[in-house]
């Protein structure tokens, strides 16, 4: 293998005290109840429209007024509740050494993904980013990890997609490459175990162990 793939929220980053609070607070300024916590974590890394629609119950006029919000919210809320998983940083640059090309595909709002990674000091690190809006079939679908493939110059097979979500492994195996699920993050591990990845880690940092 001679590149990564990676998803960021519950992968990169522990992004999920900022999206339970940011989606907790949308909905309240739509004078919505708020919704189960759990239920919104299980999502995570979904696109944004998505989420809103399965756990609120959203659709139409609502549901683009909902989105609109979370994303003006986000950042003033989000933001300072978001942090690298141990060994992330170390980790990317111990690949980056090693000429590890890699790229981030996720869910994520792009202007959202793109100031995070900068803020959180990594973003040197990638040669590539993908947020929602950058693919028209969104995970599972492999059009994310296809386009990170293409633009990191090496074919899917060289290439391991590391997520903590079904979606992630899914996506991966469908677009050819092979797979490493992201037990400490979002997902349920057994969950994540069923879908037969090529490699689970527990930390971030064991990706230098297969490397």
């Amino acid at each position: 293998m001679k590149a990564l793939i990676l998803d960021f929220d519950g992968t990169l980053a522990d992004t999920r005290l900022g999206i339970v609070a940011t989606m907790q607070h949308t909905l309240r300024e739509m004078g919505l109840n708020a919704v189960d916590e759990a239920e919104i974590c299980r999502r995570t890394g979904l696109p944004l429209e998505s989420v809103l629609a399965e756990v609120a119950g959203l659709r139409g006029v609502p549901l683009r007024k909902a989105v609109e919000l979370y994303r003006e919210n986000y950042a003033n809320i989000a933001f300072s509740q978001t942090a690298l998983f141990p060994n992330v940083a170390s980790t990317l640059a111990y690949c980056h050494r090693r000429r590890v090309g890699m790229a981030v595909a996720s869910g994520k709002g792009r202007a959202a993904l793109v100031a995070l990674l900068e803020r959180l000091g990594v973003s040197r690190y990638l040669s590539a980013v993908y947020g929602e809006q950058d693919v028209v079939r969104k995970k599972p679908a492999p059009d994310a990890a296809l386009m990170a493939a293409q633009a990191l110059g090496h074919s899917p097979n060289e290439i391991l997609v590391v997520g903590d979500a079904v979606y992630d492994v899914q996506m991966g195996r469908e677009a050819g490459c092979k797979t490493c699920a992201a037990l400490y993050g979002n997902g349920d591990p057994d969950e994540l175990r069923r879908e037969r990845p090529n490699y689970t880690i527990n930390d971030f940092g064991e990706l230098t162990q297969i490397f």
